[in-house]
């Protein structure tokens, strides 16, 4: 769990830019809060993070507004019902970012656990924010951040919440797989130290017939190969873990080579610049 202190209103706009950064379309995540309590600020904030530039209303009488944002949101406001079993909330839940004020309503439609649970309540200061995760997603333990050295960026211990440990040696590849989209949020030093991990993680993902699952791994928004190039930019091959990285690029290529028969998506997904 997170926690967070808002004194403001901006601050809580800001609060839901940040977390913005974690969801998807896919997430369903459950707002709860006292009247007053700022979940439809929080939400604005979100949809300001997803580049909405207009009015963010809590929607209290239409009870659901869907945003086409970048993410697709769906809005959804339960004050007013007993119940949303028949309001037609489950037809968003697969390709858009649901928020949901008054999850108490939702009864059976979903199980908490699998949710982001956001719980806002006043407190002397102005408001005291609690962030649970899905329960897919593991958390570090306190020896597990305790361990990570300070430099490996402000927000170490933020990013350790996905990920328990640094020494690639811990990851199975389905686990990277799962913490994928965490990638952009390391610092430079861990994502260098990730870096090899990935790359062995989608060759595992090919040679066990699932090309897609090592092409997304690779592929996740400004993930490693974003990353690599960057490195190489910067450093050409002279950083540590490029041979093994490249050892294990080049053997995904081959294999996604050898099953894509479109070259052109073959040169748009993945350029040899880096290997030149």
């Amino acid at each position: 769990m997170a926690e967070y202190s808002v004194r403001s209103e901006k601050e809580m706009r800001e609060l839901g830019s940040e977390l913005a950064r974690n969801w998807k379309a896919g997430d369903i995540v459950l707002l709860s809060g006292e009247l007053g309590a700022g979940k439809t600020t929080l939400v604005r904030g979100v949809l300001e993070a997803l580049n909405w530039e207009g009015a963010v209303r809590s929607p209290s009488f239409t009870l659901m507004q869907v945003y086409p944002t970048r993410v697709p949101v769906l809005h959804a406001d339960l004050y007013r019902l007993a119940g949303a079993a028949g309001i037609g909330l489950e037809e968003y839940f697969e390709d858009h970012l649901c928020l949901i004020e008054w999850p108490d309503r939702l009864g059976d439609l979903v199980d908490p656990a699998e949710c982001w649970r956001v719980q806002i309540d006043f407190d002397s200061e102005g408001r005291k924010v609690e962030v649970r995760l899905p329960t897919k997603y593991p958390l570090a333990t306190p020896d597990q951040i305790a361990g990570i050295p300070e430099d490996w960026g402000p927000d170490y211990t933020h990013t350790l919440k996905y990920f328990p440990t640094l020494k690639t040696s811990f990851y199975s590849p389905e686990y990277l797989f799962v913490t994928r989209d965490y990638f952009t949020y390391l610092s430079n030093e861990a994502q260098l130290a990730l870096l090899p991990a990935y790359y062995r993680a989608a060759v595992f993902f090919a040679e066990q017939g699932d090309l897609s699952a090592g092409h997304e791994l690779l592929h996740a928004h400004d993930g490693p190969e974003v990353c690599l190039f960057r490195l190489f930019k910067n450093y050409g091959t002279d950083f540590n873990g490029y041979q093994e990285i490249h050892e294990f690029r080049e053997r995904f290529l081959k294999l996604w080579r050898a099953t894509i028969e479109d070259q052109d998506l073959i040169d748009n997904d993945f350029s040899d610049e880096p290997f030149l």
